[in-house]
């Protein structure tokens, strides 16, 4: 999986969970349930249930019902089965330009001072130039629809009218270069009571994320 951008690492993710002990919160959390096939780079719009892009940055949506730029396994960035079902979502970090997430809404607002799971899987694109050694992620109390570029930091989420909110990361020892698996990422987190979406992507004032060069794979 794969984009020829110096400073953008392109990650592949599929399978979002949030736990009590088995229960998964995540309302379609392997992006299975859509409205129509999706051919266009850059587009998730509206037929990807409970799952959205809170900016008008470029994530992208892979399915199998297409084949070419967004299909599955190959596509524009490469080549990558889906861990579970048939689709996965794609977006870039460390971009320094535009900053890319995915917000997903949960079935139920978290009840506060009780733990969660936080879990998802990641497969590093083919084309990236680097992988990283952490994520980010952010809760908050209502689903945002913005049409920034900007990075959804305490400031920008003050001016989109978001009052309740919590930054998460999660760290590995390791980098996450793996281009041919999914690898899990899990966090435990301890819930405010205000958690209804959940957003994923770079929070680069709160988080300082470690990248490493590595090769692109030959097309």
């Amino acid at each position: 999986m794969k984009k020829n951008i110096v400073t953008n690492i392109r990650i592949i993710l599929l399978l979002f969970s949030i736990q009590v002990f088995s229960q998964n919160l995540i309302l379609n959390p392997n992006f299975e349930q859509t409205n129509d096939c999706i051919d266009r780079i850059g587009f998730i719009g509206k037929n990807i249930s409970n799952w959205s892009t809170p900016t008008s940055a470029t994530t992208d949506f892979f399915n199998s019902c297409k084949k070419g730029l967004t299909g599955v396994p190959e596509n524009f960035q490469g080549f990558q089965n889906a861990q579970s079902g048939n689709n996965y979502v794609g977006f870039g970090i460390l971009r320094g330009y535009s900053m890319e997430y995915i917000q997903g809404q949960i079935a139920e607002t978290l009840t506060k001072g009780k733990k969660y799971k936080v879990s998802f899987y990641v497969s590093l694109s083919e084309q990236s130039n680097y992988a990283v050694n952490g994520f980010n992620f952010l809760f908050v109390d209502r689903s945002i629809d913005s049409n920034t570029l900007d990075e959804l930091n305490p400031e920008k989420l003050s001016e989109l009218g978001v009052i309740e909110y919590s930054y998460h990361s999660v760290k590995s020892p390791h980098f996450f270069k793996d281009k041919d698996n999914w690898v899990k990422v899990s966090k435990e987190i301890v819930a405010t009571g205000n958690e209804k979406f959940i957003i994923i992507g770079d929070f680069a004032k709160h988080f300082k994320t470690e990248k490493l060069k590595v090769a692109k794979k030959p097309k």
